[in-house]
C-alpha cells in the first residue's frame, strides 16, 4: 500500500512550489499519494494534476520595503516578514496546518521552508520531511547577507524584530522542543537538499547532522511536450550568441533585466529567449532583433540550448544552467539570491554575480528619536560591474552585453560550468532513486500506521 504525502510550500516563489512537484513526481511514480495544502503561485499545482486542499492560495504579500531589492538577511527574517515574530500569528497558521493535517490524515508531511507545517505535524504525531536548498541551514540572523557585516557590526536591514522568540514560544506552549536555531525546524525526520556539495553547503552547525542528505537536482518543468525545445529548433542562426535570460517567478522579479536583455538584442549578435515569467513582458521589442519570448517552462530545453544563461538567481534557474554546464550570470534582485550568484556561481568558477550590494548606515537627523526607540536601519547600496570594471549605479544593455561577452569568450567560465554540469547531471540520474532509498531508510515507506478517513 502506498504512502500518503501532504505538502506545505512555503508560499512565495514558484521555485519552492517546483521542487516539490519533483518530489511529487518521484513519489507518484512509485505508487504513493501526493496532495498539496495550498498553491502559492496559484496554479502550478493543479496544472500538475494534484490536489489541492486548502484552495488556491495567492502568495502573501511580503512587508519588506521593496523598492529595487528585496533585503531578507535569513530565514529568521523571512518569517518575521510574513508576521511570523507575532506569536499569536505565528499560532494561528499553526492550528490552520493542523487542520489540514487532520483532514488529510497523511502518513508524511513534506514541507519547503513552512516552519509552521513542521510544527502542525509534530503536534499531530506525523513524520515530517523537509527539501530544502542548503542555505535554509543556517545559524544567526544574519546569514543570507554575511558580506554586509564587517569588524563585528552587523547592520539593522529589516523593520522587524527576530522571529525566532516567538518559535520558541509556540513550541513551548505546544509541548515540544524549543528551536536553537529558526532553521532547526526545518531539518525534520529527513532532509533531502535539492544540490550537490561541490555547488553549495549549509551551516557548519548542520554538516555532520545525520538527517541531512544531498539528493541531486529536482527541477520541476511543465513542458513534458517539448514545446520550446521544438521552438528553438528554428530560432537563431549558427554565427548568433545564444542568451537565454530568465527574469524569474517569485515575488521579486527583475523587469530592469527584461528591458536590458531587449536593448543589448538590438546591437549584440544575439539570439535571445526571454522568460519573463510573472513579469509583464517588454512593451516593445526592436523589429530586427532576434527575440523569442516565452513565459514558464521548458528550463532543461532552455539552458541547454544557450550558451550563456543570464537569471535572477533562483536555485532552480542556477542549477538548470550548472546542469547544462553553461556559464551563468546572475543579475539578483533580493539577498538569497545574490547568496546564490556569490557562491554557487562566482565561488564555483561557473559565472558571475553581476549585482553587488552593501549596507549603508542611515544618517539620524538631530533630535530624531530613532536611536531610542533601537538601531536604525541601514540602507542597501549596490555596485554593479564586472571584474575590474567601473562600477554603474544601474544596469543597462551595454553592462549586460559586456558581462555576457565576458563569459562566452574567456574559457575558463565554460570549462567550471562543464564539469559542474557532468556532476550534476550524474546526481539528477541518480536522484529518483536515491531519494526513494532514503525514504526507505528513514522508514518513512513502510506500511500506514495512521487510521484514514
Amino acid at each position: 500500500m502506498g504512502r500518503r504525502f501532504l505538502m506545505f510550500p512555503w508560499q512565495v516563489g514558484a521555485g519552492h512550489t517546483g521542487r516539490c512537484l519533483a518530489l511529487a513526481a518521484i513519489l507518484g511514480a512509485a505508487g504513493h499519494e501526493v496532495r498539496f495544502a495550498a498553491d502559492p503561485t496559484g496554479d502550478m499545482v493543479r496544472a500538475a494534476g494534484l490536489p489541492v486542499l486548502g484552495g488556491t492560495a495567492a502568495p502573501r504579500r511580503l512587508g519588506l520595503p521593496r523598492r529595487d531589492y528585496l533585503a531578507v538577511t535569513g530565514p529568521d527574517n523571512a518569517y518575521a516578514s510574513v508576521g511570523y515574530y507575532h506569536p499569536v500569528r505565528l499560532r494561528e497558521q499553526v492550528e490552520r496546518d493542523r487542520a489540514l493535517i487532520r483532514s488529510a490524515a497523511p502518513d508524511v508531511v513534506v514541507t519547503h521552508m513552512q516552519p509552521t507545517a513542521v510544527l502542525a505535524a509534530r503536534c499531530e504525531g506525523v513524520e515530517v520531511v523537509s527539501v530544502a536548498d542548503a542555505d535554509f541551514f543556517v545559524t544567526g540572523p544574519h546569514e543570507w547577507m554575511p558580506w554586509t557585516v564587517s569588524d563585528g557590526d552587523v547592520p539593522r536591514l529589516s523593520p522587524f524584530p527576530p522571529s525566532l522568540p516567538a518559535f520558541r514560544q509556540v513550541a513551548r506552549e505546544l509541548g515540544l522542543p524549543e528551536p536553537e536555531e529558526v532553521s532547526d525546524l526545518l531539518v525534520g525526520d529527513l532532509a533531502l537538499i535539492a544540490s550537490v556539495p561541490e555547488i553549495e553547503r549549509p551551516a557548519e552547525r548542520y554538516l555532520a547532522d545525520p538527517r541531512i542528505h544531498y539528493v541531486g537536482p529536482l527541477l520541476w518543468d511543465p513542458d513534458t511536450e517539448g514545446e520550446l525545445g521544438r521552438r528553438l529548433d528554428s530560432f537563431g542562426t549558427a554565427d548568433d550568441t545564444r542568451v537565454y535570460v530568465s527574469v524569474g517567478g517569485g515575488a521579486v522579479a527583475a523587469t530592469d533585466m527584461a528591458s536590458a536583455a531587449v536593448g543589448a538584442a538590438d546591437t549584440e549578435p544575439w539570439a535571445l529567449l526571454l522568460a519573463t515569467g510573472q513579469a509583464p513582458s517588454p512593451e516593445s521589442v526592436p523589429p530586427d532583433a532576434r527575440v523569442l519570448l516565452h513565459r514558464f517552462g521548458g528550463l532543461r530545453a532552455a539552458a541547454d540550448w544557450a550558451d550563456v544563461v543570464v537569471c535572477h538567481g533562483g536555485h532552480s534557474t542556477v542549477l538548470a544552467g550548472l546542469l547544462a554546464g553553461k556559464p551563468v550570470l546572475v543579475i539578483p534582485a533580493m539577498s538569497e539570491n545574490e547568496g546564490n550568484g556569490r557562491s554557487m556561481v562566482e565561488d564555483t568558477g561557473a559565472g558571475l554575480c553581476l549585482r553587488k550590494t552593501g549596507a549603508k548606515p542611515t544618517a539620524v537627523p538631530v533630535g530624531s528619536d530613532a536611536v531610542a526607540r533601537g538601531k536604525p536601519i541601514a540602507s542597501v547600496v549596490s555596485r554593479w560591474s564586472l571584474p575590474g570594471g567601473d562600477p554603474r549605479p544601474e544596469l543597462d544593455s551595454e553592462l549586460l552585453a559586456a558581462a555576457v561577452r565576458l563569459l562566452h569568450s574567456a574559457p575558463t567560465y565554460k570549462q567550471r560550468a562543464t564539469a559542474l554540469g557532468a556532476r550534476l547531471r550524474a546526481a539528477a540520474d541518480e536522484a529518483p532513486e536515491r531519494v526513494l532509498g532514503l525514504l526507505d531508510e528513514a522508514g518513512l515507506l513502510k506500511a500506514a500506521a495512521r487510521t484514514r478517513p
